[in-house]
């Protein structure tokens, strides 16, 4: 995700950034699905 540029904290100190459009929103929701997906498919393979 980071390489989408997008990062997800670690900890609970989380803010709503009210200057995000909804397609920024949309980039962000499609990018962890695909790393989510990524890791589902390692986890499967058995590579992590």
């Amino acid at each position: 995700m980071r390489k989408a540029g997008r990062v997800f904290a670690n900890h609970h100190n989380l803010f709503i950034n009210t200057a995000l459009t909804e397609e920024d929103i949309n980039f962000t929701l499609n990018v962890a699905e695909d790393a989510f997906l990524a890791l589902k498919n390692a986890r499967q393979k058995g590579s992590i």
